[in-house]
């Protein structure tokens, strides 16, 4: 049961950030992810071995109570099985805040991306 942290990834698109947190396992949450005022748009990649683990994706308006949110076309973000590249949602809700965790199941080098692009 680790905290994973994301770290900034260089290289990234003009105008846009990409943090990745991993390898997360069964048991393991990413840290709090703070989503600035000055930010738009933001997606959700998850990739890596799920293992029957569920891999879900939590937000919170105040940054201390997190719950279960969905994506811009209201599915849950959330993930039993990952394609090899896996998928990239499209975050609905405005938030604050996100945080990833994964559990039940034998969930190993699970990886968390999280792409926000910067208002025009």
């Amino acid at each position: 049961m680790a905290e994973v942290g994301f770290i900034v990834q260089p290289d990234a698109i003009m105008n846009a950030t990409l943090l990745v947190a991993g390898p997360l396992a069964t048991g393991d949450s990413t840290s709090v992810l703070t989503i600035n005022d000055g930010y738009s748009d933001v997606s959700v990649h998850v990739y890596g071995t799920v293992g029957g683990s569920t891999v879900s994706i939590q937000g919170s308006l105040n940054g201390v109570v997190f719950g279960a949110m969905d994506d811009a076309y209201g599915s849950p973000l959330s993930f039993t099985s990952l394609t090899p590249l896996g998928p990239i949602k499209p975050v609905g809700p405005a938030v604050q805040s996100i945080k990833g965790v994964v559990t039940g199941g034998a969930g190993v080098a699970v990886f968390i991306a999280v792409y926000i692009v910067k208002k025009r």
